[in-house]
């Protein structure tokens, strides 16, 4: 049951990038309404939140493949375009996507307004122009790939305070 819920949300999510990627919108405006769509379907309820509740197989490997492959490529044509702030990476906005995802105030339809409300702040604090250095240094693939393993020391801390 999980494991389908997963490859739903991938298979959704690997549907939206392919439209942004696909879009003739210049690349940070495909970029915003990529976000945009990402947090209004609820992408990381579906995917990330699962980490750790279920053994990942090659299903899911392939598409997290295909999810990582289309994500850096539209990262990366927005950040050629210079308007990204500095030492921006992709894995920074994946984390403030979850981080989103966890916004739940009121109703559904209260909580997708917020999430809104969140992105564009977050998206504005995207923009290089006047933009201050980031402090410390982004997350590691490893650190991202390491909460997929049941039994990872996030999933060990986690049931410890549960």
């Amino acid at each position: 049951m999980l494991a389908q819920l997963c490859l739903d949300g991938q298979d959704a999510y690997i549907e939206l990038v392919e439209k942004a990627l696909a879009s003739t919108d210049d690349p940070w405006t495909a970029y915003v309404q990529w976000l945009r769509d990402i947090v209004a379907a609820d992408m990381h309820a579906m995917t990330v939140h699962l980490a750790g509740h279920f053994t990942p197989d090659e299903r899911h490997a392939a598409r997290t493949d295909r999810m990582i492959m289309g994500t850096i490529e539209l990262f990366e044509r927005v950040q050629k375009t210079g308007v990204l702030r500095p030492g921006l990476t992709f894995l920074d906005v994946a984390f403030l996507l979850e981080l989103l995802a966890k916004t739940q105030l009121g109703d559904t339809a209260r909580t997708a307004e917020l999430r809104q409300r969140q992105l564009a702040i977050i998206i504005d604090g995207l923009r290089f122009p006047g933009a201050a250095e980031l402090p410390g240094t982004p997350p590691s693939w490893q650190e991202q790939v390491s909460r997929w393993t049941p039994g990872s020391d996030r999933q060990s801390q986690r049931a410890k305070v549960e």
